[in-house]
């Protein structure tokens, strides 16, 4: 963009190896991992790059303080960063296309997995009646899976889950995404709700899919059909997900995400049929690693 030195400032933990690449003349590199928004803004105005997390949250009222060419988040969601009602000097946001994608698509399966053989009631059970194996557990293989949002992440859990031998069909709503993938059933909305034995969720989070899992989709599920939920807790009514379980509208779920992070709701631990994670779908060691790096050269194409 022209400039002759970038300020740049990661203000949450990042790995060593990859801050190299900012060690030249073009670049004036901070590392501050955990420093507040409020100490951004008192000793770093003049920020031009600000590289974060998604557990950091960001406001208009802090990007108009700070007014930095380019926020980059390690993140594929970028939900956390709210720009809404900036016109003037909006930010360039960054985030990552793929690097947590595998191990998303991994952790989707280790929780369809966990449910479908009801891990929880196990792990209860082995602490005092090791022995007792009298409660309701299902073979994955011969099941159908709907898969619902075909980005990167749902590729990937409808590749695994051919290997465990299931019937697969996808909903997408993107007419060129279903045209690259001829070779994919895709089905309505409607249609996978009435037909899958297990229904995951891999959609981001914006105003069209806040709440996209509501009273009406909740309806159409089999009482005998999971749930799992990988991407963001507010894509579903998490109250109807209660009652949806509660009730035996559905059988169980699996969650790694939940509304309002850091502070779910506390009822949902009270529910005996659901399995939570505390959203850790996409962060292992190689998954870090690449997610920064894929940031780190974004950043990098940006200031050229």
């Amino acid at each position: 963009m022209g400039k002759m030195r970038w300020n740049v400032l990661i203000a949450d933990e990042f790995s060593e190896s990859h801050l190299n690449k900012f060690h030249n003349k073009k670049f004036c590199l901070t590392y501050k991992p955990g420093i507040s928004n409020d100490e951004i803004l008192s000793g770093f105005g003049n920020t031009d790059v600000l590289i974060i997390k998604s557990t950091r949250k960001i406001n208009p009222d802090f990007v108009r303080k700070l007014s930095p060419d380019c926020i980059a988040t390690v993140s594929r969601g970028v939900d956390h960063i709210d720009l809404r009602g900036l016109t003037r000097n909006k930010p360039k946001v960054i985030h990552c296309e793929s690097g947590n994608a595998i191990s998303t698509a991994e952790h989707t399966i280790g929780l369809i997995m966990a449910v479908m053989k009801n891990y929880k009631l196990s792990f209860e059970l082995a602490k005092s009646e090791f022995v007792n194996s009298a409660f309701s557990r299902n073979e994955i293989s011969g099941k159908v899976i709907g898969i619902i949002g075909f980005g990167k992440v749902g590729q990937l859990v409808y590749r695994y889950s051919e290997v465990f031998g299931m019937n697969r069909m996808v909903n997408e709503l993107s007419a060129k995404v279903r045209k690259e993938n001829p070779g994919v059933y895709f089905v309505s909305l409607n249609k996978l709700l009435l037909t899958a034995d297990i229904v995951t969720i891999h959609i981001p989070l914006n105003n069209r899919n806040r709440r996209f899992f509501d009273r009406q989709q909740f309806a159409l599920m089999r009482p005998d059909s999971i749930l799992i939920n990988t991407s963001r807790g507010e894509v579903i009514n998490e109250k109807l997900l209660i009652k949806s379980l509660t009730n035996g509208n559905i059988k169980a779920a699996g969650i790694d995400v939940v509304c309002n992070e850091p502070f779910p709701e506390q009822s949902l631990f009270n529910v005996k049929n659901l399995t939570i994670t505390n959203h850790i779908a996409g962060k292992t060691t190689e998954s870090k690693l690449r997610m920064e790096k894929e940031i780190v050269n974004q950043v990098l194409a940006f200031c050229e």
